[in-house]
């Protein structure tokens, strides 16, 4: 049923758009001039019903690029309490999930902010790890979500997003492992 509702809305706005470029089509005198009218105003008026999901799909790229992933300030030597005998720590478990009760002097926050850019449906989470004592940042994890314009959001079943950087670049676990080092 909504594929229906969908096709002839498709079918009515290409209508209006071919009416109005033949309407251009005609005020000009020269013909080399109504042609260029008539197909400048058919891709304009094709472009306006994408054009946030354009500009926004290279808002997010350039938030990606510039502020997204993971950021070190500050490093930390734990001494060998911290690490199993392998070498690796101890406050991270097999899933890469943390263990924040045993790195207690530090501070963990996750911020979830939903209306980052509401214009383009972009969200931001960031995670920060810190001292609890002085409250300073010694590293952060910023991920964006974009869930694209009102046209793919309005003529899809269900609302796919799409996030940056990659899972794999940007875990916890790598987070952690970039902040605290083992002391030799």
């Amino acid at each position: 049923m909504i594929a229906i509702m969908i096709m002839v809305v498709l079918v009515i706005y290409l209508s209006f758009v071919f009416t109005v470029s033949k309407w251009v089509y005609k005020k000009p005198e020269k013909v080399s001039s109504k042609w260029l009218a008539s197909i400048g105003t058919a891709v304009f008026l094709l472009f306006v019903p994408m054009a946030d999901n354009i500009v926004g799909e290279v808002y997010f790229k350039y938030l990606c690029a510039t502020q997204g992933g993971i950021k070190v300030y500050q490093t930390v030597k734990l001494s060998n309490e911290y690490w199993n005998k392998y070498g690796t720590p101890i406050f991270i478990d097999s899933k890469g999930n943390i263990d924040t009760n045993i790195l207690m002097d530090f501070n963990f926050t996750r911020e979830n902010d939903s209306d980052f850019i509401t214009i383009f449906r972009i969200k931001k989470e960031l995670y920060q790890v810190g001292y609890k004592e002085s409250g300073s940042v010694l590293g952060e994890r910023v991920i964006f979500f974009y869930y694209g314009g009102w046209l793919v959001n309005s003529t899809g079943m269900h609302v796919m997003g799409s996030h940056c950087p990659s899972n794999k670049d940007i875990s916890l676990a790598n987070l952690m492992n970039d902040i605290f080092i083992k002391e030799n």
